[in-house]
């Protein structure tokens, strides 16, 4: 049989302190409580519209993966449609689809 070991925890501390919270929440009264819109994950993304960026920079497949971080394999199958970029390639593929040049800042 197993020994019970005495916790330092203060359960109902812990549930006092998650009450303030919702109380801070729902008041809006709370000092130092920030809330943050999350944004839903970016829009896929065709490739007509990445090589579309690719050709408005003016840039080989090569060069165009270098600037956004993938291998070719990957930029080439994101252009031929083979594979899809994932949400923080799609969030990339999206700032520079309104400005290309900030993938050569």
């Amino acid at each position: 049989m197993k020994k019970r070991v005495e916790s330092a925890f203060d359960v109902d501390r812990l549930v006092a302190s998650m009450e303030q919270v919702v109380s801070h929440l729902k008041n809006g009264s709370g000092k130092g409580v920030r809330r943050y819109a999350i944004p839903s994950p970016p829009q896929a993304i065709a490739s007509s519209e990445i090589k579309d960026i690719r050709g408005r920079l003016g840039v080989t497949q090569p060069v165009f993966a270098q600037l956004i971080g993938v291998s070719i394999e990957t930029a080439k199958s994101w252009e031929s449609g083979r594979r899809t970029p994932n949400a923080t390639a799609r969030k990339l593929l999206h700032v520079a689809s309104k400005d290309p040049s900030v993938l050569i800042m």
